[in-house]
């Protein structure tokens, strides 16, 4: 008898996002989506005047607006955690987005990246338990490469430093062993997320593009873990600025 997180069916969910009546305004088309993990975004005055609210989710007890972002691009945002990640892609693939642009903090464990440059993922191994019921077991789950071209694209022309490779991603950020982070290098895997691998695997159940890009909040190359880097709320001001910059340009390639 197989475990059950290798179970695998195609048939239909007995829940489906319904959200057309919490809508608290019309998309007009929108079909771009821009993920970023940045709660404090009401604090950023000149990003938070041109949001206007979409909808709430709700994530346990959190509460978590999302927003359209000068009237062009959807700006979600997200929770840690692939189970609510998932959940925000698959409501807001009802509504009709078809192309998303993920932007999140990873743990560096591969020591020769550098760690000034961004990760834009191509694959993400499956080391959680969301991308085990949209997808069939297997190791990888993998980004879209028409996006993911794109998405690079955006980075060459602002002359921001990235290379491509893979990411690991667990549900698990207390049980990343010295151990596990060995298989996973070992396995080609540079950093580490939370969410990447379900995200990819929801994106290709559902027929849309996902791409991924990464900056680094922590390294875990040694046996004791490096605590976030100080300077991380710059980091991810400048990496949500940087992805709605691309979002914006992508969406008006459509």
């Amino acid at each position: 008898m197989p475990y059950p997180i290798t179970e695998f069916d195609n048939e239909h969910s007995l829940i489906s996002p319904s959200l057309t009546s919490e809508l608290l305004c019309d998309l007009n088309g929108i079909d771009t989506c821009v993920m970023t993990f940045y709660p404090e975004v009401e604090d950023e005055e000149d990003i938070f005047k041109n949001l206007t609210p979409l909808y709430c989710f709700s994530a346990g007890a959190a509460e978590i607006m999302q927003y359209i972002y000068k009237d062009r691009i959807i700006l979600a945002n997200m929770p840690a955690g692939a189970p609510s990640c998932a959940a925000i892609m698959e409501e807001l693939i009802s509504l009709g987005v078809t192309r998303f642009l993920c932007m999140g903090g990873a743990g560096l464990i591969d020591r020769r990246f550098d760690p000034d440059k961004y990760l834009i993922v191509k694959d993400a191994i499956r080391d959680e338990g969301t991308s085990y019921h949209y997808l069939p077991a297997g190791e990888q789950a993998y980004t879209s490469p028409l996006l993911t071209e794109q998405l690079a694209g955006c980075l060459e022309r602002r002359n921001i430093a990235f290379d491509m490779g893979r990411v690991w991603t667990t549900d698990a950020f207390y049980r990343e062993t010295p151990s596990r982070v060995k298989r996973r290098l070992f396995r080609g895997a540079v950093a580490v997320d939370m969410e990447c691998a379900a995200l990819c695997a929801v994106a290709q159940r559902r027929g849309v593009e996902f791409a991924q890009a990464h900056y680094f909040i922590d390294f875990l190359y040694k046996d004791v873990w490096s605590g976030f880097v100080s300077h991380t709320s710059q980091i991810r001001l400048d990496s949500l600025k940087l992805i709605l910059d691309c979002g914006m340009e992508i969406a008006d390639m459509f």
